[in-house]
């Protein structure tokens, strides 16, 4: 049981650096007016990506032990730590805007005024739409991503319901067995009783008939 959700931890896992990868790419390329919504819904995969890295480390440490599990932990901790260094190098540079280094793959800020051609017009309105609907969809999958640990916890919760539920069973089965195993006992000891209570009576009743007969004669 324990080995199945931490299955489902490292795809959880996966899907998060997926995600946030896919948003440390918007952000070298996305126009700087795009960065503060970029950043939040970095913040928020960091952080669900965090909190499921604490869970996973700690299935792997209840799970039986393997010679996996503790290269596992490390290079959790360490994809981690790597995460939270570039959202924190992305929020530093957009945070002190004179250092950003320009790139080649940065897409140019638009300016409506100097685009005085109709082409330029539609392309810019194009653009700027597909920044919209990428930002949605990044957002929905950010909520996505949410339901997606609420079930897993909801998950945990219930594995460990079960597991409580085995653990009462197994008592009342041992409580079941001593009872089973009394009410045997107390079976054969009024039997035996109850066969000794038998002789003396029929014994009684032999010396009785013997004792009438005898007298009689």
């Amino acid at each position: 049981m324990n080995s199945d959700i931490v299955q489902i931890y490292e795809i959880n896992l996966q899907k998060n650096y997926d995600l946030l990868d896919a948003q440390i790419a918007k952000s070298l390329i996305y126009e700087e007016e795009y960065l503060d919504s970029i950043i939040s819904s970095m913040d928020n995969l960091l952080s669900i990506t965090s909190k499921t890295t604490k869970d996973y480390i700690i299935g792997l440490t209840l799970n039986e032990k393997n010679s996996q599990n503790s290269s596992k932990i490390k290079k959790a901790e360490k994809n981690l730590k790597d995460y939270q260094k570039k959202v924190k190098d992305i929020k530093y540079k957009h945070k002190n805007k004179n250092k950003f280094i320009e790139s080649s793959e940065i897409i140019p800020k638009y300016n409506k005024d100097d685009m005085t051609q109709k082409v330029g017009y539609e392309s810019f309105n194009k653009v700027n739409y597909a920044i919209r609907v990428t930002t949605e969809i990044e957002n929905m999958s950010g909520n996505i991503l949410n339901d997606l640990n609420d079930q897993t916890n909801t998950m945990r919760n219930e594995t460990k319901k079960i597991g409580e539920m085995n653990d009462d069973l197994d008592v009342s089965k041992g409580y079941l067995s001593q009872m089973i195993s009394k009410q045997n006992s107390d079976k054969k000891i009024i039997i035996v009783f109850g066969t000794f209570l038998f002789m003396i009576t029929f014994c009684f009743l032999i010396y009785k008939i013997y004792h009438k007969f005898h007298v009689q004669k």
